[in-house]
């Protein structure tokens, strides 16, 4: 089982403090509001960083992390995931399931493997 959950997505800076626009991959945005610490993964690794500030601006989330103070900086992160440590995640309805966890799953129809689950298509 994934240790760590991407919420986000890291697309560009915003202004010349360190700010990142973040693209959410939840579907609860609202689970931004009370991160404290994000591990976000560049170059394979997952680095630690406190929350400094959350705010939101049209379909995006800006955060302001520590350690990344100017634009140069948050330019390194462009394209990078923000996660979370899955036992800090949102707790989940019965019925509900990470998308992690539903890849490479095998797919059945009355005891007919159908195939594997290679990839989920969020369409709204």
């Amino acid at each position: 089982m994934v240790e760590y959950l991407a919420i986000g997505k890291i697309v560009n800076t915003h202004g010349v403090h360190g700010e990142m626009k973040v693209i959410p991959l939840t579907s609860d945005i609202s689970r931004f509001d009370y991160l404290k610490i994000v591990w976000v993964e560049k170059d394979g690794k997952l680095t630690e960083h406190f929350v400094k500030k959350i705010r939101y601006h049209k379909k995006f989330v800006l955060i302001t992390l520590s350690g990344i103070d100017t634009v140069e900086k948050a330019l390194e992160y462009k394209n990078c995931y923000i996660n979370v440590n899955r036992k800090y995640a949102r707790l989940l309805d019965e019925d509900e399931y990470f998308i992690v966890d539903l890849l490479d799953c095998q797919v059945y129809q009355d005891d007919v493997l159908l195939g594997k689950v290679t990839d989920v298509l969020q369409t709204g």
